[in-house]
């Protein structure tokens, strides 16, 4: 694999690692929230399953660039 390639599919994987830390801190966060009775969770809620799934396509993306390189260096 070209030194491009690996640079370029860590630095995808840190930003994936990256963003589900904050994802898990946004979650840790949702937790204290609804201890608050006060507080409405449904739009925390909706900003979770946003990151959930931008998490989501970029995993998807990582793994089938990593499915696909040894096909693309020939």
């Amino acid at each position: 694999m070209h030194e491009r390639k690996k640079l370029r599919l860590f630095t995808i994987r840190t930003t994936i690692n990256k963003r589900l830390e904050d994802t898990s801190f946004d979650i840790n966060e949702g937790i204290k929230t609804l201890k608050n009775d006060s507080y409405c969770v449904l739009g925390k809620l909706e900003d979770l399953k946003d990151k959930f799934e931008k998490a989501e396509t970029m995993v998807a993306s990582f793994y089938l660039n990593c499915y696909l390189s040894p096909f693309n260096d020939k």
